[in-house]
């Protein structure tokens, strides 16, 4: 779908996070609505937060109410869809410049960069071993668009 791409594509130059948060289906499971919003969008559940047998350490909080969202429907004639709804207002501060490379839906893996990390892994040189390297050649982590953790997911797949 091109609404993904453009209000992912949005968020990467505005500074936020990206989730998916409603898609309706028809009878035939296609998509007739779907709607996108900031990571921010929304609070956590009471009960998540109030949980009195917890083992671990709760994660902080991140969810600020924030409004923005991007929503589209599908049209009458079934052709084409149509954007519904595009709110851009934050009430949270946006990632800055430096930033923007860590937030998650900003994260990817090259295609050629897994099957490179593939290719070294089958040589028994190891996952952290080979993004040092590549952090190297870029000139430091910070400038490596992506995380360890994300090339370890991408191997995975």
């Amino acid at each position: 779908m091109s609404g993904n791409i453009f209000f992912t594509t949005y968020a990467k130059y505005t500074g936020f996070s990206v989730r998916r948060d409603d898609v309706v289906r028809d009878d035939e499971d296609i998509i007739t609505m779907r709607r996108w919003v900031c990571s921010s969008e929304g609070f956590r559940r009471q009960k998540y937060i109030d949980m009195p047998e917890r083992q671990r350490r709760p994660k902080p909080i991140t969810r600020t109410g924030c409004g923005v969202e991007f929503r589209i429907l599908r049209s009458r004639d079934k052709t084409c869809y149509t954007a519904k709804e595009f709110v851009i207002q934050h009430n949270h501060p946006t990632a800055t410049a430096l930033e923007m490379n860590y937030l998650r839906s900003n994260r990817e893996v090259p295609d050629s960069m897994v099957a490179q990390v593939r290719t070294i892994n089958k040589l028994g040189i190891k996952t952290s071993n080979i993004m040092a390297h590549v952090a190297l050649q870029a000139g430091g982590y910070e400038n490596v668009p992506y995380q360890l953790k994300d090339v370890y997911n991408a191997v995975a797949k």
